[in-house]
């Protein structure tokens, strides 16, 4: 299953801002940062959020488009939306492809002096790299296990996928309804058993949720 990519910078504030200034001084191909948006942007926030912004020109291979960087509760930056400037909306090649090419071009060569470690997510999500490798185990023992045809319903069917998600509970997992329904999908469920499942996942995750908050 397609997805967008992820990308986080884990460091100290001083080495990330050394990050930054580095990537400026390596931009070509149309790159540049946008500090004009970044001040909107932060004048607009109502978390009062620090934007960093860099824009890229429209080249044969790419749209023009911004991609965002705010940091998270830890104070780690990361890519929190690439937005088209002259069309509706990137999909999720020319997305993956335009974070993929500031990846390689500017953060990595400039990131191998510095204490920073780079996280980022495939674009192509499946059961093995979506999720923990014990959820993972516990999704494809119930997947290769229960009748597709007719939606796991079997008793024992039903406990393996319970199995499932109270360890998705128990990891506080980010997997979300969406991304299950789509990964079920791969694995040979049809649409509407698949969106069944991960509706009733969402339903139980809340549940779960709720009982241990009380």
């Amino acid at each position: 299953m397609k997805a967008f990519r992820d990308l986080k910078l884990i460091g100290s504030a001083s080495e990330q801002k050394r990050l930054i200034d580095l990537i400026e001084q390596q931009f070509s191909n149309g790159w540049t940062r946008d500090r004009e948006r970044e001040r909107e942007a932060n004048l607009k926030s109502q978390l009062g959020l620090n934007y960093i912004i860099f824009t890229c020109s429209e080249t044969v291979s790419r749209p023009a488009a911004g991609l965002c960087f705010i940091p998270d509760e830890n104070g780690y930056l990361y890519v929190c939306e690439i937005v088209p400037q002259n069309i509706a909306e990137l999909g999720k090649d020319s997305y993956n492809a335009i974070l993929e090419e500031f990846l390689t071009q500017f953060i990595e060569p400039v990131a191998k002096g510095l204490d920073i470690q780079i996280l980022t997510t495939c674009g192509e999500r499946t059961i093995n790299n979506a999720m923990s490798p014990e959820m993972s185990q516990l999704l494809k023992r119930f997947s290769a296990a229960a009748n597709k045809s007719s939606g796991g319903k079997h008793p024992l069917d039903e406990r393996r996928f319970f199995d499932f998600i109270v360890q998705a509970h128990n990891e506080r997992a980010l997997l979300d309804e969406t991304e299950l329904s789509g990964l079920l999908v791969d694995d040979g469920w049809s649409s509407e058993h698949a969106q069944k499942l991960s509706s009733n996942y969402r339903f139980a995750r809340d549940l779960l949720n709720h009982y241990s908050n009380q």
